[in-house]
């Protein structure tokens, strides 16, 4: 079984099996990928998420962009079976 490692404080990182994944870019994946790891023991509402990542605009235009991250935060391999 391959181990899954993912740094969150300083520089973000990912490796699996001690191989760093590619850059997930821009910040917003990698701040939904942190939120989501932290706080993995339930499910979050797209609306909590949205509002969370955009703060500081309307619900409507922070759902608007909410799918980019998502699509992304999907990181190919991530999820790979030899990284569960």
């Amino acid at each position: 079984m391959s181990a899954l490692t993912i740094r969150l404080f300083g520089k973000f990182d990912v490796q699996c099996s001690e191989q760093t994944m590619p850059a997930l870019e821009p910040h917003k994946v990698q701040e939904l990928l942190c939120y989501l790891l932290l706080h993995r023991d339930h499910s979050h509402p797209r609306e909590v998420l949205a509002g969370l990542l955009w703060p500081d605009s309307p619900a409507a235009q922070s759902r608007k962009c909410l799918p980019g991250p998502v699509e992304a935060a999907r990181y190919p391999g991530l999820c790979d079976q030899s990284c569960q």
